[in-house]
């Protein structure tokens, strides 16, 4: 009996030990977690590196946006460079003159008009010279004026006001519409004449409705 109370005694002692230590373990992990404190500066630190990587990507794709934007922007400026180059040096009266060269294999007035219209904002000059030979070719006055409108917009965007006035002047005589009298109505005011561009402006108000 004596025995067993010894043996008990002993088991009850190691557990208590076992127990102490655990504790003790268990404490001085404890001292080694994080404190409220430290989880909050955790978290923010999380937060503000996903926020300057998430910063990068949107900064990357807007600078790749801005540079295709730049390269479109500067295609367009050398374009209207190399055309404004190219109508500063020919004389006002050339621009709208019907001189320009007939290509004998090219007859086809819808393929010709096509041409000159996708020539239009690369190569304004030769856009013009395309138009011109349109005029050459045909007989169709409807055509002609057309022609001369697209010479006449070409001119004037180019700031050629004065040509382009001789241009559509010359297509409103052919085939007369309120489109063409307008822009005759613009290019008089653009060349300092007020007084016609009124005039134009009345016969267009005084216009009845779905007449031209």
């Amino acid at each position: 009996m004596n025995k067993f109370n010894v043996d008990s005694a002993k088991f009850l002692s190691i557990l208590i030990i076992i127990c102490i230590i655990f504790i003790l373990v268990i404490a001085h992990a404890y001292n080694y977690l994080p404190k409220n404190e430290d989880m909050s500066r955790i978290e923010d630190l999380n937060f503000n590196n996903n926020y300057v990587e998430t910063e990068h990507k949107n900064s990357v794709k807007k600078n790749d946006v801005n540079a295709d934007e730049y390269n479109k922007n500067q295609t367009n400026k050398e374009i209207k460079s190399k055309n404004k180059a190219a109508f500063e040096t020919i004389d006002e009266e050339k621009l709208i003159a019907n001189n320009g060269l007939v290509s004998e294999d090219e007859t086809n007035i819808e393929s010709l008009i096509k041409k000159a219209r996708n020539l239009k904002n690369e190569n304004a000059l030769d856009a013009v010279s395309q138009y011109q030979n349109i005029i050459k070719l045909t007989d169709d006055n409807n055509i002609k004026a057309t022609c001369y409108e697209e010479i006449a917009l070409i001119l004037a965007q180019n700031k050629r006001y004065g040509s382009a006035l001789g241009a559509i002047q010359r297509g409103y005589n052919l085939a007369p519409n309120t489109t063409r009298e307008f822009l005759l109505a613009r290019l008089y005011y653009k060349t300092g004449n007020e007084d016609k561009a009124m005039e134009r402006i009345n016969n267009i108000l005084k216009r009845d409705f779905f007449v031209e």
